[in-house]
């Protein structure tokens, strides 16, 4: 791989507080085979090393790859026509929902990800819901799908045993079916079948995806335990997991309290929370990411802070699904670890995490000049630190020091720093006017052209008015002597070579066409000039430059005309020349424009 410098104006190293980060200016990290070696000045650094590529430039801030710590699926339920539902109705809705090919599904939402700066991810996959036997072909395809990306993944299959669609402190499905008339009963088992497998079976056939993972580690993948719910795992699943995880010395991330069922669930069915309950089990520890936790109590948020475990912040899945807004300045000021994640219903379906640390920076504002909301370190910090350690990756990732990984991204400050302006958009606007008006430069070229045959024919056999002798006289004429006065050859248009011998109207003809061609040039390049005096001196040699230019083509192109002048026959066979090179480039001209012909080769 080799040795490259990443420049940028700014460095962001690592955030050392609520306030207080390490930032260079005119900063560059040095990473050798994929993990960074050195860390200060671009210019000191630029002259230390010998570089196989230096990228970035002063346009750019360099900062650590983003973290988005819960992800589902590539193709959001919205794509697939799921409406935005609470999130206890939003199961009926996406089941209907096509089969995709994991491993399409997933290498599309990576490309999403890295799009926005998304180097790391922790991917919550449901390969068999519990239902049937592990589907271990479908996790190895989400994991190739992360491993071509080149990004990081923490893949985790999401695991159930019970109660996917109903729940409630009375039972589950199998309650509910026993109530309703025999018809229905039956109707609903076929909506839920197949039936879930017992925990034993579950984790026995998960147990070769981990075994394998953890005997043959891979640098940018880690495998990770998600039971799905609490009210969704029998509690001798929620053990056993556990259990798993601490075999194989993995992490665990588990859906929790998202709405504010979950939580009455917890105190109907154990007089106490979701989260209580798991305290109950010996199940919390570092190594545990809470999904959400929308709904957590006082008492779970100081559970949570006192095992270490780490809560995953949901903030534009928690409004689409009507979920609620967790608490996160409550969460920071007992010191809860937080990350961010996406979730499947992102803001806008497109898995961009720096949306996503916007709206948590900005939706935690509450009234009141005494209330401190998340600062903008805090956020970041969630993003990239706090994120590595809940998927598994610890301090490897997160930051830019030295002995890190190098998972960089740069930022370009041009789309911060100045008005938005998409020259794609601006390009595609002024092609379009620029085609407009360059097919009547072919009309005009045409009909340039026919004047020329025109005026040849008249000049056979025509009649001019002339003032002589006191009175006006008309004369035919056929061709005109070269001793005729230079009023009367300027009357019939004749020229001397050594004098001037352009046209005012041929001039500004040449001039405004010349302007004309290339104004989108002009315009397009404005928008990247920085200063409004830059600006204005382009403009301003931008048309001299044009003016000059236009007058000595025109001139140029004049001369065969002039030297021709006083040979009648030579006149006529240049200007014939001229008026069916004129017409033909006219025609070809309005071909390739309405047409899409290429007659014209440039």
């Amino acid at each position: 791989m080799g040795i490259t410098l990443i420049h940028g104006k700014y460095v962001i190293s690592e955030i050392t507080g609520p306030s207080s980060a390490v930032v260079l200016s005119d900063g560059a990290v040095c990473q050798r085979d994929g993990e960074i070696i050195d860390v200060g000045p671009y210019e000191e650094l630029k002259d230390r090393y010998q570089y196989d590529e230096i990228i970035g430039s002063s346009s750019f801030v360099v900062m650590p790859g983003l973290v988005n710590d819960h992800s589902h699926v590539g193709l959001t339920p919205f794509q697939h026509g799921a409406p935005d539902l609470p999130l206890e109705l939003w199961g009926f809705s996406r089941m209907r929902a096509k089969d995709v090919d994991p491993y399409l599904d997933h290498l599309y939402g990576a490309a999403l990800m890295i799009k926005s700066g998304t180097t790391t991810v922790q991917a919550l996959h449901l390969p068999a819901k519990g239902k049937g036997p592990f589907d271990l072909e479908n996790s190895e395809k989400v994991i190739q799908a992360y491993r071509e990306s080149g990004m990081r993944v923490s893949y985790a299959p999401m695991l159930a045993n019970k109660d996917s669609l109903l729940v409630g402190a009375g039972g589950g499905e199998d309650e509910f079916a026993a109530d309703l008339p025999e018809d229905l009963s039956r109707r609903f088992k076929e909506l839920t079948a197949p039936s879930y497998l017992p925990a034993e079976e579950i984790i026995a056939m998960v147990g070769d995806l981990y075994a394998k993972y953890y005997e043959r580690p891979e640098e940018k993948i880690r495998v990770t335990v998600a039971p799905s719910n609490v009210h969704r795992c029998t509690d001798d699943l929620l053990v056993g997991l556990r259990d798993l995880a601490s075999k194989y010395e993995t992490g665990i991330h588990i859906h929790l309290q998202e709405t504010i069922y979950q939580k009455l669930y917890g105190l109907r069915t154990w007089d106490k929370t979701p989260l209580q309950h798991l305290e109950d089990l010996d199940f919390l520890g570092p190594n545990v990411v809470c999904g959400h936790g929308v709904w957590a109590t006082d008492e779970d948020i100081e559970t949570m802070v006192s095992h270490g475990v780490s809560l995953c912040h949901n903030a534009s899945s928690n409004l689409r699904l009507k979920s609620g807004i967790a608490p996160v300045n409550y969460f920071l000021d007992k010191g809860l670890r937080i990350a961010l994640g996406s979730d499947e219903a992102g803001l806008n379906d497109d898995k961009d995490m720096v949306q996503e640390m916007r709206l948590a920076l900005n939706i935690h504002r509450v009234p009141g000049v005494d209330k401190t909301p998340p600062t903008a370190h805090q956020i970041f910090q969630m993003a990239t630190v706090n994120g590595a350690h809940a998927s598994s990756f610890g301090d490897r990732v997160g930051t830019l020091k030295v002995g890190k990984r190098a998972d960089i991204v740069l930022m370009n400050l041009k789309n911060i720093e100045k008005p938005y302006l998409n020259p794609e958009v601006v390009l595609d606007s002024y092609e379009g006017i620029a085609h407009y008006f360059e097919f009547c430069v072919g009309v005009m070229l045409v009909f340039l052209g026919l004047q020329v045959y025109w005026n040849l024919k008249r000049g056979r056999l025509h009649v001019h008015q002339h003032d002589h002798d006191g009175d006006d006289h008309l004369h035919i004429h056929g061709t005109h002597p070269k001793e005729e006065t230079p009023a009367v050859q300027e009357k019939h248009g004749m020229f001397n070579p050594g004098k001037p011998f352009f046209r005012m109207k041929s001039f500004i003809i040449g001039l405004i066409h010349g302007l004309a061609g290339s104004a989108a040039v002009m315009l397009a390049l404005l928008p990247t000039i920085d200063s409004f005096m830059a600006g204005l001196a382009y403009l301003l040699l931008f048309g001299v430059g044009t003016i000059l230019s236009m007058a000595l083509v025109t001139i140029a192109l004049s001369v065969p005309f002039a030297m021709s002048g006083s040979h009648d026959r030579l006149n006529k066979i240049v200007s014939g020349l001229a008026g069916t090179a004129s017409i033909l480039f006219g025609v070809a001209l309005m071909s390739d424009i309405t047409l899409g012909t290429s007659l014209i080769p440039f």
